[in-house]
């Protein structure tokens, strides 16, 4: 009973001190406080879920295991191998290893694989969801409006995911200065995993929000660059 009491008297002081004590000090207090609710804050970072099966993927991967969400169905420790495409060689490249990039992906492919989908090879089905956008304070609707920056494109093959940016335009509409010869992804349909022709379907279908991440490989027959049909590309260089 007496340490109740003396609990009690010292609280009581202490409220009144805080009740009393100077401008400064208050300020100091409101600024902890910032502090304290900032650190315990969370922000939403935009998605979209992809269906995986137990085999090899071909899906998005920006930032490696960084673009799977915490509470993602399917977890990076479910991939056991990956394999991107060299654009520059034309030939696939082991790129994931042992939870982590391997060293010819890390010094060879440099920054090339923000853009890459990539095979990936998965122990179970199940769903991935996969962070498209990071910004604390844009909303899906600011990254649908952005223009799509020009993304370079090697003769032959190129290994590509729908992006945000792309939402609302279609294959026509982000051509740029390319030439598609083909355009084709690799999912489910009727039941199948197989590859789809997207060029003579979906040529002139607009992107949506569920296309986020759809895994796209494009041939074009000479070097160029996709870009949104706002977007200005530079001319060619002369051959």
């Amino acid at each position: 009973i007496q340490n109740n009491k003396i609990h009690k008297k010292a609280w009581a002081m202490f409220r009144n001190r805080l009740l009393y004590r100077s401008d400064d000090m208050k300020r100091i207090c409101l600024i902890l406080l910032a502090m304290v609710l900032l650190a315990n804050t969370t922000y939403a970072a935009q998605s979209v879920d992809i269906s995986i099966q137990k085999g090899w993927n071909l899906i998005p991967w920006s930032r490696g295991w960084t673009a799977i969400a915490e509470d993602s169905n399917i977890k990076v420790s479910d991939f056991t191998y990956g394999y991107i495409y060299d654009t520059n060689d034309q030939k696939y490249v082991l790129a994931w290893k042992n939870n982590d990039y391997t060293d010819e992906a890390k010094n060879k492919l440099g920054d090339w694989i923000y853009y890459s989908s990539m095979w990936m090879y998965s122990t179970r089905d199940g769903k991935l969801k996969f962070v498209y956008g990071m910004d604390a304070t844009a909303t899906e609707n600011d990254y649908f409006n952005l223009p799509l920056q020009p993304i370079s494109l090697h003769q032959g093959w190129n290994f590509l995911w729908v992006r945000p940016e792309m939402v609302g335009d279609t294959f026509n509409d982000i051509k740029g200065n390319c030439e598609f010869s083909k355009i084709y992804s690799y999912g489910k349909d009727g039941g199948e995993w197989k590859w789809m022709n997207l060029l003579e379907t979906m040529s002139n279908e607009e992107f949506t929000k569920a296309s986020i991440g759809y895994a796209l490989i494009i041939k074009v027959p000479n070097q160029c660059a996709i870009s949104s049909s706002t977007q200005s590309v530079p001319p060619e260089i002369p051959t």
